[in-house]
């Protein structure tokens, strides 16, 4: 596939320039899929944001839904190329006031580049709340793990 020159270095140590590799190939890994899956519609449209540039918004891919009920699925696409790393990442503090403006139309994809897998985060404020899936941590940083 596409991603296997990512897969096939993820043992080396990776740096910031591999990072943003990887969560390219899984922004652009999630986008195909969405307009593959919604290419039958006339009323969807798909933007991803960070097609040709890094813009800093708080996600990645939005999916206009015109007609009747006009709504906007916001979509941040988080990117692992470990096998055992699955279920943990990172989220900036503009994510999380997103997720609380949006809660019922923001969403995370998790992409795991390794396995080929992708599992679907929806319901992140109510599912936070009432401790079902979804668990908040935060790590301290010293001064030495921010570089």
């Amino acid at each position: 596939t596409i991603f296997d020159d990512v897969v096939e270095n993820s043992n080396k140590t990776i740096d910031e320039k591999d990072l943003l590799e990887i969560g390219r190939k899984g922004e652009e890994l999630v986008y195909k899929y969405l307009k593959d899956i919604h290419r039958q519609y006339e009323n969807v449209s798909i933007k991803w944001l960070n097609e040709n540039v890094e813009t800093g918004s708080p996600y990645d891919i939005e999916i206009n839904f015109t007609g009747a009920t006009p709504n906007t699925h916001r979509i941040e696409v988080k990117t692992t190329t470990k096998h055992v790393d699955n279920y943990q990442f990172s989220i900036s503090i503009q994510e999380i006031d997103e997720i609380l403006k949006y809660p019922d139309t923001y969403y995370i994809y998790r992409v795991n580049l390794k396995n080929h897998s992708l599992i679907i985060l929806d319901n992140i404020k109510l599912n936070l709340s009432n401790k079902q899936q979804l668990e908040l941590k935060i790590n301290v940083l010293t001064t030495n793990d921010s570089n």
